[in-house]
């Protein structure tokens, strides 16, 4: 069974790039914004297991935020994400924890920190901050660049190992070649 993975977070935190980072292993600067919610698979082999993600990425734009909860209602985990150069995509990734956490449901949720390969004299959010943060609400902190791959393979290969899913991989017999003298010619 897969694991359902739901990324939350402002309009333009990266969530749409660090999820085509982890299925596409590709990077683009011009990532249009998601309207609504998209969605893609993703497959790992973690600890010699398979390992299956259906990650819905929602739309960061406040017109869809009353929407948001119909889709990470029924998620094993939310990652939530802000732009490490944004104060209040920060703010908005506050607001969607303390959503999460107040619903009667237990999810994992994990803060994830974006656009981490920017000069950090740039950053508007501290490393200290959002740590400071994420150990008061017992959450697992993660900083990551979609454009350079920093910790989005880690981030999910951790959801595997923490929600212990994954179909054990057969090891395989070797080949058995069987050569076959066959002196009629050939074909």
């Amino acid at each position: 069974m897969p694991i359902k993975v739901v990324l939350l977070g402002a309009s333009s935190a990266g969530k749409t790039s660090l999820a085509i980072r982890l299925t596409r292993k590709t990077f683009s600067e011009s990532t249009a914004s998601t309207i609504g919610m998209a969605f893609q698979k993703a497959s790992m082999i973690i600890d010699n297991k398979n390992v299956n993600f259906e990650i819905w990425d929602t739309a960061g734009q406040e017109k869809y935020s009353s929407l948001t909860p119909i889709y990470y209602r029924q998620a094993q985990v939310i990652i939530v994400v802000y732009d490490v150069q944004e104060q209040s995509s920060y703010e908005k990734a506050q607001f969607w924890i303390n959503e999460v956490q107040q619903s009667e449901e237990n999810k994992i949720i994990i803060l994830c920190a974006n656009k981490c390969d920017v000069d950090y004299k740039h950053w508007a959010v501290s490393s200290e901050t959002s740590e400071q943060y994420a150990l008061t609400k017992g959450l697992k902190l993660y900083k990551t660049s979609a454009k350079t791959g920093l910790n989005v393979e880690q981030i999910f290969t951790d959801i595997a190992r923490q929600v212990g899913d994954g179909t054990p991989i057969e090891q395989e017999d070797p080949l058995d070649i069987t050569v076959v003298d066959n002196k009629k010619g050939c074909c």
